[in-house]
């Protein structure tokens, strides 16, 4: 795993061979820090392809409503353009948390994201839409 961005709310690491994106975020929701890992995350994707990502916020809580103009008007569709097909939200038991998830899978539309209970089940889902596999 390569570490492309950290700081006292979350961390963005990437995984060369899979080509994807692993997000985690621990403790109440901060937007502003939140959308800094976002923005290290789509300068680094110039240089490198990512096919798939996972924002794992089992251990956040809080509503990152705020965020999510940044991440339907400038995040994703810089990402998508760059060959992202999927991402996946692994939720806490936190209601609004949940809540931001659901709104922004609604905002995305036709964009494939999916909410889940462990990061196991997103990652497969992730080697699932890219056709690739962890190698063993």
């Amino acid at each position: 795993m390569i570490l492309i961005a950290e700081n006292r709310f979350g961390r963005a690491e990437y995984d060369p061979n899979l080509k994807h994106v692993f997000y985690t975020f621990t403790g109440r929701i901060n937007v502003g820090l939140a959308k800094e890992v976002c923005k290290k995350v789509i300068s680094f994707s110039k240089d490198h392809p990512v096919n798939a990502s996972m924002a794992d916020l089992s251990l956040a809580t809080g509503t990152f409503t705020g965020l999510q103009e940044f991440l339907v008007s400038s995040y994703f569709p810089v990402m998508i353009e760059r060959g992202l097909q999927g991402h996946g939200i692994v939720l806490s038991n936190d209601i609004f948390t949940q809540f931001a998830a659901k709104s922004l899978v609604q905002k995305m539309g036709e964009f494939t994201i999916h909410t889940f209970k462990s990061a196991q089940e997103s990652k497969e889902w992730m080697q699932e839409i890219t056709g690739l596999r962890q190698a063993s």
